[in-house]
């Protein structure tokens, strides 16, 4: 469940909602249902490698995809602290995986609306909202723009540095 809601930045809802039926595996996508989702709209999800590995290794069935003694998993809130627990992660909820993913996908260069499209989020300002910047994408940013050899030039106050500054 934890490898579905980092890959695929799905809900928790979604995820235990799901069944075999809604997981093809040949064209690589999770069909999710209106009644699934939190506007009530379906959408199509693309499974990863590292997901698709997962899944096919679960040997598909029928029925639920995540279930526990052939039963629907109805909450995992005391397995997940106590995995989160002996992990050393402190303040971590599976909602986060939601933020992760969503702040992995702008790293790697990915459309916003390609984003949005698979998580379901309908406004940017949503999306926003789930979108982490640290001191790393603030330093990218200033990296990207004047490159590594400006940087440098800077340092040592060369004047191609105060050309590309001004």
């Amino acid at each position: 469940m934890m490898i579905a809601a980092y890959e695929t930045g799905m809900r928790f809802g979604e995820i235990v909602s799901l069944n075999w039926d809604q997981v093809d595996l040949v064209k690589g996508f999770i069909y999710l249902r209106p009644e699934q989702t939190k506007i009530n709209e379906g959408r199509k999800v693309p499974i990863s490698p590292r997901l698709m590995q997962t899944l096919t290794a679960m040997k598909p069935r029928r029925g639920s995809v995540f279930s526990y003694q052939g039963k629907s998993i109805g909450s995992i809130k005391h397995s997940f602290s106590r995995t989160c627990r002996l992990a050393g992660v402190e303040n971590f909820h599976f909602h986060d995986f939601r933020h992760t993913f969503v702040t992995r996908m702008r790293r790697a260069g990915k459309q916003d609306r390609s984003i949005m499209a698979i998580t379901g989020h309908k406004t940017m300002a949503m999306l926003m909202r789930y979108d982490t910047v640290d001191e790393e994408d603030l330093k990218g940013v200033v990296m990207d723009t004047l490159g590594e050899q400006n940087c440098t030039n800077i340092a040592h106050g060369g004047l191609e540095a105060k050309t590309a500054v001004t």
